[in-house]
């Protein structure tokens, strides 16, 4: 794996170092605890893009802004969604709230809409070939991401790879301090994903060219890690 690397280290801690204000009546066996960690990280290509666009509609009637809002949104979702495929593109609506301006003196003197389409997939080609259909819509935010089920198997993996890190660690402090076994009193495991910031991220634009343009993106890696920590007892 290009990508993948395994980061491990322990911090390993006798409890008999603690006898001289431990009571006397903690046996032996706690006297041979010892505390582990370790982990296992790699960076994943994120695989996942989800576009989020908006209309914005200015007026002094609420019910005419809605209507607006409307009709705008359904000509946008008639230009994309014949282009909706599965996981490669996926086409749904957004937030929808029509509410009041107001005067410096409090009264209203108007109504603002939103209305939101997101575009979201795997195809980045064809997501921007469908943001391109969205010429009166402005681009909000472009976020990318790695999908559900490619790390759901990352993380599968990491785990196993941070597990036998421990287990080697734990061999190895067992032999160093003398001893030929060990015996697993607690475990942890836990992970978490963390954003490359070093990618680039379009910034928000309005759609307004005559002709279709496809909005530029690119995407980055996310760096999802495994941790495994817990106390085992030299036997």
């Amino acid at each position: 794996m290009k990508k993948s690397w395994v980061r491990a280290w322990f911090n390993a801690t006798l409890a008999c170092t603690l006898l001289a204000v431990a009571p006397l009546s903690v046996g032996a066996e706690a006297q041979r605890e010892v505390t582990l960690s370790a982990s296992a990280q790699k960076s994943v290509a994120q695989d996942w893009l989800s576009m989020r666009f908006a209309v914005r509609k200015d007026g002094a009637d609420a019910p005419a802004v809605q209507a607006e809002l409307k009709q705008r949104l359904q000509q946008a979702l008639g230009a994309v969604q014949g282009m909706a495929s599965g996981e490669a593109l996926q086409v749904q609506t957004g937030a929808f709230h029509v509410s009041p301006r107001y005067s410096n003196s409090g009264s209203v003197r108007g109504w603002q809409g939103t209305a939101e389409l997101v575009l979201s997939g795997r195809d980045f080609g064809l997501i921007g070939q469908a943001s391109a259909k969205l010429r009166d819509l402005v681009a909000v935010s472009v976020d990318f991401s790695v999908s559900s089920a490619l790390e759901r198997k990352t993380r599968e993996a990491l785990r196993l790879e941070a597990i036998a890190a421990f287990q080697a660690q734990a061999a190895s402090v067992s032999k160093a301090f003398g001893y030929g076994a060990y015996e697993l009193l607690e475990a942890n495991v836990g992970s978490d994903v963390a954003n490359n910031p070093g990618h680039p991220v379009m910034m928000a634009r309005a759609l307004v060219a005559e002709e279709d343009v496809a909005v530029p993106v690119q995407a980055g890696n996310d760096v999802i890690n495994v941790r495994v920590s817990g106390r085992i007892r030299l036997r």
